[in-house]
């Protein structure tokens, strides 16, 4: 299933150049390939496009996420969002796009999370609470979705993700771990340099 999910952000990073150079025809293989092997999230992204040999259609698309979120999908949780919030195959309805996201959200889907995010932030389907769309933008930040970290930013907020401030605390406790394992080898070299004598 990891793969499955790691598969199609691959496609998607391809699909809008996102941390790559966007390739149309690169994101459409991945998805036709992971739809081929039953993934309804790929499945509702190719008949969104028309990718490969699939139809393109809005409805089509929608039926195969909410099949996905049958079988609790988190990438078909957020593709059936979308499409409630864009009124693609289905209508417009911000509640159900709250609804979904924070399903998808729940299971650890960080794009998910700041989509949630800016729904607190405008009042789109709940009611607007800037103080939990800064929390979740900031959850979601720590997850590595850059467009939180923008998004902070156009509030006036300055934030550094936990992962960079993690790193910092790993590099420095490395850096103790080898001073004391310096010191150690040290004590080493010289009882070796006494036996030797």
């Amino acid at each position: 299933k990891g793969d499955r999910v790691a598969g199609f952000t691959l496609g998607t990073y391809y699909q809008g150049g996102i941390c790559v150079k966007k390739d149309e025809k690169r994101a459409s293989s991945i998805y036709v390939d992971l739809a081929e092997k039953g993934h309804w999230g790929a499945k509702g992204e190719c008949h969104l496009y028309g990718y490969g040999p699939h139809l393109k259609s809005e409805e089509k698309a929608v039926e195969c996420f909410r099949k996905g979120v049958e079988e609790e999908d988190e990438v078909s949780l957020f593709g059936l969002a979308a499409c409630y919030l864009e009124g693609k195959g289905v209508n417009k309805d911000e509640v159900r796009v709250v609804a979904l996201f924070s399903q998808a959200a729940d299971r650890g889907d960080a794009p998910a999370l700041a989509m949630l995010a800016d729904c607190y932030k405008d009042g789109a389907g709940v009611e607007k609470d800037e103080v939990k769309a800064i929390e979740y933008f900031k959850k979601a930040a720590d997850m590595g979705v850059e467009r939180a970290i923008n998004r902070l930013k156009d509030m006036g907020i300055a934030y550094t993700p936990c992962p960079a401030k993690q790193e910092q605390q790993l590099q420095q406790e490395e850096e103790e771990v080898r001073v004391r394992l310096g010191g150690k080898e040290e004590k080493e070299k010289r009882k070796e340099s006494q036996y030797a004598g």
